[in-house]
């Protein structure tokens, strides 16, 4: 086992304080992106500590314990870095070196999200609006589309594509398809409910994925 793993967790949306400069940052305000636009996480020279009531990586680091004890070893170190802004040209990001460096250095690496949001909660329109086995096979086509074109390095065409799907792997997708060229396939997914959570209307769900990426011949 490896003794360091490096976690990429969703930035959502900050700290309360911090809903505005975000959302400013979203829609492209140049002073709110130069604020925000870089890896954000603990330990890291400058940082402003965005991330710290983030929840995207609580359930890894709740679950990394229990499994290295049940194969009886040492739990890894987890470096938990949140990329922000980052799609379209992580390669420039301001901290990507720092991983860089991590990866270099042998460490393993993780990243979550949740690579589709659909309907009526996420304002998909009724004409697309899909349930059921159509449904999975959205999710299904989707994520494979976000795959492909990070398998080519195309990060334009992915942006494009998470922001069709409502995706938020749009960060941790584009950092990890840099830190490690290769490839991704689906190995599990659900479609969870999340209309009584937001309170509205069915269907409203948000695709649960178990992904892996292959790092390329001579990576």
């Amino acid at each position: 086992g490896c003794e360091h793993v490096l976690a990429l967790g969703v930035l959502h949306g900050g700290r309360e304080a911090d809903a505005a400069l975000v959302s400013a940052a979203r829609r492209g305000d140049p002073a709110a992106r130069a604020a925000l636009r870089r890896v954000h996480g603990p330990g890291i020279a400058g940082d402003g500590g965005h991330w710290r009531d983030e929840f995207s990586l609580d359930g890894f680091m709740a679950l990394l314990p229990l499994a290295a004890r049940r194969c009886a070893r040492r739990a890894p170190t987890v470096v938990a870095r949140f990329p922000f802004l980052s799609a379209g040209d992580p390669a420039a990001l301001p901290g990507i070196d720092e991983l860089r460096a991590l990866i270099a250095g042998g460490c393993a690496v993780v990243a979550t999200a949740d690579p589709v949001h659909h309907g009526v909660g996420y304002g998909t329109l009724l004409a697309a609006q899909r349930t059921g086995d159509d449904a999975l096979a959205l999710a299904c086509s989707s994520i494979s589309a976000q795959l492909a074109a990070l398998a080519v390095g195309n990060h334009a065409a992915f942006a494009a594509r998470c922001a069709a799907d409502a995706s938020d792997f749009r960060d941790t997708g584009a950092v990890l398809a840099e830190l490690i060229p290769g490839s991704g396939a689906i190995r599990d997914l659900i479609l969870v409910d999340y209309a009584p959570t937001l309170a509205v209307a069915a269907p409203t769900w948000v695709a649960a994925g178990l992904l892996s990426w292959r790092p390329a011949a001579g990576c």
